[in-house]
């Protein structure tokens, strides 16, 4: 009589792209990154935790759709802040005035205070946020690091006309904050609370 055979059963591989590429300027929402062409705001909807953005373009990407949120742990890495430029005006009904009726770029929130994600944003320009609230460039209540990076020609109607940060560690080298704006406080980086 035969002996029953052992089922082996092993774990599956984690499977993730090793990175996901923004190869358009154009900033859109169709839900694909697999249709050709991949944006960076399809790119931060479907990358999964953990991963990580890089841009094949050069270029700026005008941000006609507002602000772009980030709300999972995550790492962007542009080619160079005089190479990629993040410029929110595109949805600003008046991008020669610091109304407030604009956006800003990145909101980094996952909207659990309890829970800080890590986001890692490298070698890019943020220009032109003009939003009402904090933050003119990034709103950010995460744990945050940012390198070689460029805030210019950015406004907040509060408080922190670049950078407006609350909660979480803020970590930044080698960036350059220059000529943003706020109505209340923090013209270049506010921090709210550590």
């Amino acid at each position: 009589m035969a002996l029953p055979r052992r089922l082996r059963v092993e774990p599956l591989e984690d499977r993730r792209l090793l990175a996901i590429t923004v190869n358009t300027l154009v900033d859109e929402l169709d839900g694909s990154i697999t249709d050709g062409d991949v944006s960076l705001r399809d790119a931060l909807a479907a990358a999964p935790v953990g991963e990580t953005i890089d841009f094949s373009v050069t270029g700026t990407i005008n941000l006609t759709l507002g602000e772009l949120k980030i709300d999972k742990a995550l790492t962007i890495s542009g080619p160079g802040a005089s190479l990629l430029t993040i410029d929110a005006s595109g949805n600003d009904p008046t991008p020669d005035e610091n109304y407030g009726d604009g956006s800003r770029v990145f909101n980094i929130d996952d909207g659990n205070d309890g829970n800080l994600i890590e986001v890692s944003v490298t070698k890019m320009k943020f220009s032109s946020g003009d939003c009402l609230g904090d933050g003119g460039a990034i709103l950010n209540r995460e744990n945050l690091e940012i390198a070689d990076s460029v805030f210019a020609h950015n406004v907040a109607g509060i408080s922190g006309g670049a950078i407006h940060h609350s909660f979480g560690r803020l970590i930044m080298t080698d960036c350059l904050v220059n000529e943003n704006f706020s109505q209340i406080s923090g013209g270049g980086i506010y921090l709210d609370r550590l």
